[in-house]
């Protein structure tokens, strides 16, 4: 079993940010397939998996002044 955990920080836009990854997991090389619909769970969280893997993505927004927009990214990904 494979485990791996990518967090990013960063300035920009909630939807912007999901669909980047909604469209660039699917594609090559990357070859994800949608496992289910993003759920509002204090942040977004999209799931995606592969034959024997999986991959969760959060997306949360981190407290910061009004009129800025910086979020936390959460990538999760396990492979049996």
């Amino acid at each position: 079993q494979r485990v791996g955990r990518f967090v990013y920080w960063g300035i920009g836009e909630e939807n912007e940010l999901l669909r980047h990854f909604e469209t660039h997991m699917v594609r090559a090389p990357y070859g994800w397939s949608r496992a289910t619909k993003p759920v509002s769970e204090g942040g977004q969280r999209l799931h995606f998996e592969k034959p024997g893997q999986r991959c969760d993505i959060r997306i949360e927004r981190v407290d910061t002044p009004p009129g800025r927009n910086e979020y936390l990214i959460n990538i999760f990904v396990e492979s049996t």
